[in-house]
């Protein structure tokens, strides 16, 4: 879980938490530490915040698709009121986003 938001960390983690098949293994607050981490633990999926300090979540992608080809990267994002959750598997390239309601 990458977030630069404490409070939304925490707050899915929170909700992550209690699904039986889900384990949050780390978290990281930036960019740089995302691909730290995501390279120590080489989780299954990551979510991914896009805007962040020091390395944007998009910057931060290409590094982790780089350092743990077979993650999924989920980026979750809010756009004119819809919950949109992309994809990005591919760092950037081929990438369609569902929308959540």
């Amino acid at each position: 879980m990458v977030d630069d938001q404490e409070l939304f960390r925490r707050g899915l983690i929170m909700l992550l938490g209690v699904e039986a098949d889900i384990k949050v293994v780390g978290e990281a607050g930036d960019g740089i530490s995302a691909a730290a981490l995501v390279a120590s633990v080489v989780p299954d999926i990551v979510l991914l915040d896009v805007r962040m300090p020091k390395r944007t979540g998009l910057e931060a992608c290409i590094e982790i698709k780089q350092l743990v080809p077979a993650a999924r990267i989920i980026t979750p994002a809010v756009v004119r009121g819809s919950f949109i959750c992309t994809d990005r598997t591919r760092a950037t390239k081929s990438v369609s986003p569902v929308t959540f309601w």
